[in-house]
This record gives structure tokens, sequence and C-alpha cells, in this order.
């Protein structure tokens, strides 16, 4: 063999090894194809907070698009008219999601709310505070808590499954945009989620004040607010995360009211 086939060779084995480390960690659309001048991107966002972007919908093909904020600033007014905010999309710790700009409300007009009532939910694991942290399932985990808890009652007077059921109806627009509907899968987030969040919550409140131009409860609170995730950790207890000061509450009972914030996926 050549030199140059055996530098051919071991890059080919090297890229290969590479790969296999990005799918090991989740990232799973990384393979032998993908470009290797993309791979020093990758291990930022692996290793911690790769951007923040604008998630917006496009009102001409109802396209989704992402803008950084320098990207937003080079459109025009009559561009930026073009497109309906979503809320912020998040790329960091090898994981994507897209925030809400706004806590969610139940269906009285209220802000904090209950988990639910302590029925069990079918199919859902209980996690201790080690596998907690590692849950990103939030869409699974609100389908299962929806079906199990919606129209029933727990011995606590909680009627369903308030946080989650405020999620999963959250709306970032309605109909009143030119028959436009917001049509994504809104959902009550894992814990691994919420500690993404607050990991990143300089950035995170930075980038919501700078594209709502107010000040959100979420990172910037003065009081200790906890926001629920759908990670349970017994048929009594779920887990909460004060997003501000970064405490982890696994004793929570799950009819104590606390704060919600929706998640999506990136489209």
């Amino acid at each position: 063999m050549s030199t140059k086939e055996q530098s051919v060779t071991l890059l080919r084995k090297n890229k290969q090894a590479q790969v296999a480390a990005f799918n090991a960690i989740g990232m799973t659309d990384v393979t032998e194809n993908s470009r290797a001048s993309e791979f020093a991107k990758r291990i930022k966002w692996a290793g911690g907070l790769l951007d923040i972007c604008l998630a917006v919908q496009r009102y001409s093909d109802k396209s989704y698009w992402y803008f950084t904020k320098e990207e937003w600033d080079s459109l025009t007014n009559e561009n930026k008219m073009k497109f309906i905010k979503r809320g912020l999309r998040v790329r960091a710790y090898g994981h994507s999601f897209v925030l809400a700009a706004n806590d969610c409300y139940d269906g009285d007009g209220n802000v904090i709310m209950a988990w639910g009532n302590r029925k069990n939910v079918e199919d859902l694991d209980n996690r201790n505070c080690g596998t907690a942290y590692n849950d990103f399932k939030g869409a699974e985990n609100t389908e299962l808590i929806l079906a199990s808890l919606s129209g029933t009652t727990g011995s606590q007077g909680v009627e369903g499954a308030p946080a989650a059921e405020a999620a999963k109806a959250y709306k970032a627009y309605t109909q009143e945009y030119d028959g436009i509907e917001d049509t994504s899968d809104w959902h009550l987030p894992g814990l691994g989620v919420l500690l993404i969040i607050y990991k990143c919550k300089n950035e995170i409140q930075e980038a919501l004040e700078y594209f709502w131009s107010s000040e959100s409860l979420l990172c910037k609170a003065t009081t200790n607010h906890y926001y629920w995730s759908s990670t349970e950790y017994t048929n009594e207890y779920a887990f909460g995360l004060s997003v501000h000061y970064g405490y982890i509450s696994g004793s929570q009972y799950k009819e104590t009211k606390s704060r919600v914030r929706a998640v999506c996926e990136e489209v």
C-alpha cells in the first residue's frame, strides 16, 4: 500500500471513529457522508451552547425558518413582516428544541397549576435523580400523562393533568394570522431539557428580551419560581426545576402549583 493510500485509509478510519462518537451522544444524523468541516461545530454543540435562534414561520408557504440575531437584524422591516414568531430554537449539549416565548395558562387563566393527580401514569417510568437528568422524552411523556390522567379526579381534588394539558394546548399564534394556525407539537419538557435551559439561562433570557422586548419570568425572576417537567418521580411526586436558581425538586407533590413553559421539536 502506498503512503497516499495509507493516509486515505487512516483519514477514513478517523472519520468513522468521530461519526461513531457523535452517534453515541445522540447525534444520529451524523454519518460518514457528513462533511468533516462541520465536525468542529458539532463538538461545540455536544459540549455546550451552539446557538439560539428566533424560530419563525413564513406566511407565503408556511415553511419554518431560524434566524440568529445578526441574521434577523439584516432583514428589512418589510421582510421581517413576512414571518410569524414561534419561539426560540436552542441548540445545546447535543439537543435541539424550540422554547415557547411565554408561560402557559390553564383553562381558568392561571399561570401556576398542578402537575396532576396521584393516579398511576401507565408506561411512564418513575425516575430517580440520576436518570431524571437524562430525560429528554417530553413529547412521549406528555402523551402518556394525558392518556392516563385526563378526565380523572384524584383524592386531592385535582382534575386531570393541568400542566401537561396547558403545555399541549399552547399556541404561539392562532388563525388570526391570515389563516395560519400553529400546529407545532408543544409539550411539557423532560427534566433534561429544563436543565439545558438552566445552563443556558443568561443567553436565553437575553434572546427573549431582544426578540420580544419584554422581561420573561423564565430566567430573570427575583423569586424562586419552579417550572414543571414531564418527568415523574413516583405516583405521588414529579420533578420541578427553578430555572433561575437551578434548584431541582423531585419531592413536589403532583398537586403543588408551579409554572409551565412548553417546548416542541425543531422542524
